[in-house]
């Protein structure tokens, strides 16, 4: 019997809330474990492709602007067995706005782009697709539409599962549960909420108890299997 191959999208509704270092921590420890990682850098600023060591423009930009050295928006480590490999799908900035608007005015490039994303994908086997997005996407956005397309056109098995990110603040954990919910209820993949985080918490027993009732409530608000609290680590900041 063949195995269940995952996607796991790291969301949140802000920035700073530590998805791109959640995201890029869950890939090194799946490839350490002896799998294939491919991560999906799908975040207009591209942290996660930046730590990585990707200095080059991601697909998306490149298709554009008519460059074809695509082996420069990719970064990959070997884990014994296991392996990450990083692939900067947009991550240029402000720029991606005007680039997907001359994409979906350009068949051509639009199905370059497509084109060229689908053999990433599917170059080799990868066992977990990890996705970093920019904060507070939704179902109807252009950072997410043409991907999940693309992605699914040939790959249609895998698993969609979604973690959410949130730091300590109350504010930032209500709207994160809201976020959840309305992006819950418009997912048609297949799959399932994983897991509701939250992160950055002040590292006293008083405060990480009261951060893990509060992703409690969401796990259950959201229909999520885990809930999870991360301590501030200061060498991080």
């Amino acid at each position: 019997m063949a195995k269940n191959i995952y996607r796991i999208s790291v969301l949140g509704v802000k920035g700073g809330v530590g998805k791109s270092t959640i995201a890029l921590s869950l890939s090194l420890l799946l490839a350490r474990s002896s799998k294939n990682v491919l991560l999906i850098d799908r975040d207009i600023f591209g942290y996660a492709s930046s730590v990585s060591g990707i200095r080059g423009k991601g697909l998306l930009s490149k298709v554009i602007d008519g460059e074809t050295d695509y082996w420069n928006s990719v970064s990959k480590l070997n884990f014994g067995e296991g392996s990450l490999t990083v692939l900067k799908l947009y991550g240029d900035g402000e720029r991606f706005y005007n680039d997907i608007k001359l994409l979906h005015s350009n068949y051509e490039k639009r199905t370059l782009l497509s084109q060229v994303y689908k053999n990433f994908l599917t170059s080799q086997h990868y066992d977990y697709f990890v996705v970093d997005n920019y904060h507070g996407v939704l179902a109807n956005s252009p950072l997410i539409i043409d991907e999940l397309e693309d992605f699914y056109s040939v790959l249609s098995d895998v698993i969609n599962l979604r973690v959410y990110v949130t730091n300590y603040s109350l504010n930032s954990i209500y709207s994160t549960i809201d976020y959840a919910v309305k992006l819950e209820k418009s997912i048609t993949y297949k799959g399932f909420p994983l897991a509701f985080i939250v992160n950055m918490v002040p590292n006293t027993f008083a405060e990480m108890e009261q951060a893990k009732k509060y992703a409690s409530v969401a796990k259950e608000k959201i229909g999520a299997k885990f809930s999870l609290v991360i301590p501030i680590h200061q060498e991080l900041i």
